[in-house]
C-alpha cells in the first residue's frame, strides 16, 4: 500500500515538473541569441538616448533577463524604456555598476546580470563576423585605439571613424587603401602638400569618375589626417559635427556637410543611413558608450 501511495504522489509531481519546465518559467536560462529580436532592440535602444546619450543595448538586456520568467522573445518598447531610464539619472549617464547599486539588486541578481552581459558580448546581427578572429573584427580592432585617440583630440566618435573607414575602404581592401593607405576617401584639396594618387571613384548613385586623393605612409597617418581634415574644414563645424554626442546625429551632420555624395536610385542621400547600419551591425556604438560613461 505504501508503494502505491508513493507512486500516486510521484506521477503528479512529474507532470507538474514537465509543464513547469516548458511553460516559460526559465525562458532566459541560456539567453539564446535566437530569442532576441536584435534589429528592433538595438535600433530602439540607440534611439532611446536621443541626441545626448548613447545607451548600451547589451546592458539593458542583461538586466531585463535577470527576471527568469521573462520571455526574451517578447521584449517590448515598454521594457526597454523602463530599464533604459535606470541609466539616465539627473542628466547623467550611469554605468552598469551604478545602476546595480542604485536599484538595490541582490547579490544573486548582480551575478546573473554580469553573467548575461558576458554572454551578450559577441551577440549582434551577424555573429560570425563579431568573433575576435574574424577578418572584420581584426580590421576594426586595428583602428580602435587610433579612433579613440581621434575622439579625444577632435571630438569624432570612434564609431563614426571606424564605420567611415569600413565604408570608404571596404575593410582596407579598396584600391585607394591598398595603394595609398587612404581609409576615408579624402581627396587632395587645396591645403594638401603630401603625396597623391589618382584612381577611379564613384559619385552620386553610380557615376564613375577619376579623381586625385591623398596618399599616406600608413593607416595610422590616414586616421590622424581624418580628424584634422574635419576640424580644419569650417563646413563640418557649421553643420554641427563637433556638437553631436551620438553617432546618429554626427553621421547626419557629416552627410549634411557634404562628406559624401552617395545616393540611392531615387537620388536620396544615404550616407548617414549606411554609416548607422554599419555601426549597429558591428556594435561600434558600444565603444562610444564606454567613453561617455567614463566621462560622466
Amino acid at each position: 500500500m505504501k508503494k502505491s501511495f508513493v507512486s500516486v504522489l510521484f506521477i503528479p509531481i512529474l507532470v507538474l515538473s514537465y509543464f513547469g519546465f516548458f511553460s516559460g518559467e526559465n525562458f532566459n536560462h541560456s539567453l539564446k541569441r535566437e530569442q532576441l529580436d536584435l534589429p528592433f532592440i538595438i535600433n530602439y535602444v540607440d534611439e532611446q538616448g536621443g541626441d545626448q546619450f548613447q545607451l548600451n543595448w547589451q546592458e539593458l538586456i542583461a538586466l531585463i533577463a535577470v527576471d527568469d520568467t521573462k520571455d526574451l522573445s517578447q521584449i517590448s518598447a515598454t521594457d526597454l524604456e523602463e530599464v533604459g531610464s535606470y541609466f539616465i539619472q539627473d542628466g547623467v549617464l550611469q554605468s552598469f555598476e551604478q545602476v546595480l547599486d542604485s536599484r538595490a539588486y541582490s547579490e544573486t541578481e548582480r551575478e546573473k546580470a554580469y553573467e548575461h552581459l558576458n554572454m551578450l558580448a559577441d551577440y549582434g546581427y551577424v555573429p560570425h563576423k563579431l568573433k575576435s578572429d574574424s577578418f572584420e573584427m581584426m580590421f576594426i580592432n586595428s583602428l580602435k585605439e587610433g579612433a579613440i585617440e581621434n575622439y579625444r583630440l577632435y571630438g569624432i566618435l570612434p564609431s563614426i571613424t571606424i564605420a567611415q573607414a569600413i565604408l570608404e575602404s571596404n575593410f582596407g581592401q579598396s584600391e585607394l587603401s591598398l595603394q595609398a593607405n587612404n581609409l576615408f576617401g579624402i581627396k587632395v584639396g587645396v591645403n594638401w602638400d603630401g603625396e597623391a594618387i589618382t584612381v577611379a571613384t564613384t559619385e552620386g548613385y553610380n557615376t564613375e569618375v577619376m579623381d586625385t586623393f591623398r596618399s599616406y605612409g600608413s593607416f595610422k597617418e590616414s586616421l590622424i589626417d581624418h580628424g584634422e581634415f574635419l576640424v580644419n574644414n569650417p563646413r563640418y563645424k557649421n553643420h554641427g559635427v563637433f556638437e553631436a554626442k551620438t553617432y546618429r546625429s554626427q553621421a547626419q551632420a557629416l552627410e549634411d556637410a557634404g562628406y559624401s555624395t552617395v545616393m540611392d536610385e531615387q537620388g536620396n542621400k544615404i550616407y548617414a543611413q549606411r554609416i548607422g547600419e554599419l555601426i549597429r551591425q558591428y556594435n561600434l556604438q558600444l565603444i562610444d558608450h564606454s567613453l561617455h560613461v567614463s566621462e560622466s
